[in-house]
């Protein structure tokens, strides 16, 4: 009998098949998971919705329910949203139409680039409580329970590339629900923004505001903290008084932006000059306020403020050099020394020191942690009753002195 004959043939491959088979069964099972776990997780909506809900859920929970509809999209090129809805009283924020298109996260984590194809909302209503900026009021301002503030370390100095080709939003409307702040945005359109290196563009900017005007022009370079940057771009504008009550005059202001090795530079100038703030290209930012007064452009809102400030502070890390300078309060001169803060401690402060009739008085500024206006918390530094420091600083008298429209303008005054 022939040893290689078709049926001991049969016989012999029969083992072998089933070992290749079941060598298939144990690499080709996790290999086709794996390929569907892959289109699952990067090329399908399920992970944008299980984000979402988790988010929806943490809102509702600390009394901000959030209603997604319509979520279309994968982690891999973006998502896009039908309808948000924001619950608010007395009127929701709804964005409609929302999309958010990138070259997903395998491409940034692989090349080091962030490339945002686009940004876009077809309409937006959007409804911020009346103490949103807390212009109107600073009611449980407590910056000694704000905490201690805590640097970070970013990956951005790994980032070769930024692009944000476009965004564009159309019909916005940003207003507070007390109705002090509203307005009306027909359209914002940005298009063309990318750094790389030292290479800053920005082709684009259009904004259409009743209250706000801008203008997009080249930039000249400049020097920042003795280093050259070389600034691209420069947008120039104003905000306009009917923006809301409390602004009474035009605020003219300009950004000039620029990069540095792939990060972004701006120097911003305000209030005919007053205030400057660069950022440095080694990090932290410097700021000048040059007789800044303030109270030309925006109501005090009966809050004692500091007046005609003439201070520099260079800013970085945790920490803010002061140069010495001075600031005003009514007539009432406060001389600041040279000075190093800790930021991180929100229980340090600007001390200013000046005289009051016959007697030395302190004045710390703190940052304020919870509002934009007004900008510091004051403490007045004293054993002598609130008004009777007031009238002195204000008017130079005791408060019996004062006349009674004085005795109600020091009445009225509030310590922010």
């Amino acid at each position: 009998m022939d040893p290689f004959s078709a049926d001991q043939t049969v016989k012999d491959v029969k083992p072998a098949g089933c070992a290749l088979g079941c060598l298939g069964l144990i690499f080709g099972i996790p290999l086709v998971l794996g390929i569907i776990g892959y289109i699952v997780v990067f090329h399908s909506s399920i992970p944008i919705k299980w984000i979402v809900d988790q988010a929806q859920g943490d809102m509702k929970a600390n009394g901000n329910p959030v209603e997604v509809k319509g979520i279309k999209g994968s982690l891999s090129s973006g998502v896009s949203i039908n309808e948000i809805i924001i619950q608010s009283e007395p009127n929701p924020t709804v964005i409609e139409g929302f999309t958010f298109r990138y070259n997903g996260i395998i491409d940034a984590i692989r090349n080091n680039r962030v490339i945002i194809k686009r940004i876009s909302a077809d309409q937006s209503d959007i409804v911020v409580g009346a103490d949103f900026f807390e212009i109107s009021k600073a009611a449980g301002d407590t910056d000694e329970n704000a905490g201690t503030a805590s640097s970070s370390t970013s990956n951005d100095d790994d980032i070769t590339l930024f692009e944000l080709r476009e965004m564009q939003f159309e019909d916005t409307r940003f207003r507070t629900a007390d109705g002090k702040l509203d307005i009306k945005i027909p359209i914002v359109r940005l298009a063309g923004l990318r750094i790389a290196g030292n290479d800053f563009e920005l082709a684009e900017l259009v904004v259409e505001s009743d209250h706000l005007n801008l203008e997009l022009t080249d930039a000249l370079p400049a020097e920042a903290d003795e280093n050259a940057v070389s600034f691209q771009r420069k947008v120039q504008g104003d905000i306009q008084p009917g923006i809301h009550p409390l602004v009474k005059k035009t605020i003219t202001f300009s950004v000039e932006l620029g990069a540095v090795d792939g990060k972004a530079q701006n120097r911003v100038r305000a209030f005919d000059g007053a205030l400057e703030q660069s950022s440095l290209p080694g990090g932290g930012s410097l700021v000048r306020f040059n007789n800044l007064t303030l109270g030309d452009f925006i109501d005090s809102d009966d809050y004692v403020l500091p007046e005609r400030f003439s201070i520099t502070v260079r800013e970085v890390d945790d920490f803010a050099n002061l140069s010495a300078g001075e600031f005003f309060i009514g007539e009432t001169r406060f001389d600041v020394t040279a000075q190093k803060i800790d930021t991180s401690n929100p229980s340090s402060a600007i001390v200013g020191k000046g005289e009051v009739q016959g007697q030395n008085l302190e004045v710390w500024l703190r940052r304020s942690k919870k509002r934009i206006w007004p900008p510091f918390a004051i403490e007045l530094k004293s054993d002598q009753p609130q008004r009777e420091l007031l009238a002195a600083i204000y008017f130079q008298k005791t408060y019996d002195e004062l006349s009674v429209e004085q005795k109600a303008n020091v009445d009225d005054l509030k310590l922010p």
